[in-house]
């Protein structure tokens, strides 16, 4: 789908970046990018990958508030997840804090997806972007929903809203 969608008039937001595969897919189609990855490990794959890219970088995880997290780190980089008992500590931002209007929002958090677009509800409403994204939490789509987005579904746990 993205493949497909973006173009080089976006500005493309891949939050959950892990090592920056559609960071690289939407910079390569000539998109304007910023990648969040909040776990040092992974950010530093995904500053490697994205090397002498024009990415902009964020090591922040986003959420409904500008703060501190826990997180834990499992076993792959594509499941570490906010969790009350993990070890490291990240720092968090609200994509409603940026004054550049994303396009397409790109989001895998590992069931922290509300909390992501609740911190967006004000780009949301406003500027409706198109927003794909794998849902762990049905309320996160029953929010989106409330905000008058459509869903569709892409594969397992995969939605695009518009």
């Amino acid at each position: 789908y993205l493949n497909k969608t973006v173009t080089s008039k976006d500005v493309f937001f891949d939050v959950g970046a892990n090592a920056g595969f559609y960071s690289l897919l939407a910079i390569q189609k000539g998109a304007t990018v910023h990648a969040f990855e909040p776990i040092p490990s992974t950010f530093e794959l995904l500053k490697k990958n994205t090397k002498d890219k024009s990415i902009s970088l964020h090591p922040v995880a986003v959420s409904s508030s500008t703060g501190t997290v826990r997180m834990k780190k499992n076993g792959s980089s594509g499941l570490n997840r906010i969790d009350d008992n993990g070890n490291t500590v990240v720092q968090t931002i609200t994509l409603d804090e940026f004054s550049l209007v994303q396009t397409i929002l790109k989001v895998d958090v590992e069931a922290h997806e509300l909390s992501a677009f609740q911190g967006a509800e004000r780009l949301l409403r406003n500027h409706r972007p198109i927003v794909v994204a794998e849902i762990s939490d049905t309320r996160a789509a029953d929010f989106l929903c409330s905000l008058g987005y459509q869903q569709t579904l892409l594969g397992k746990n995969n939605y695009v809203f518009v």
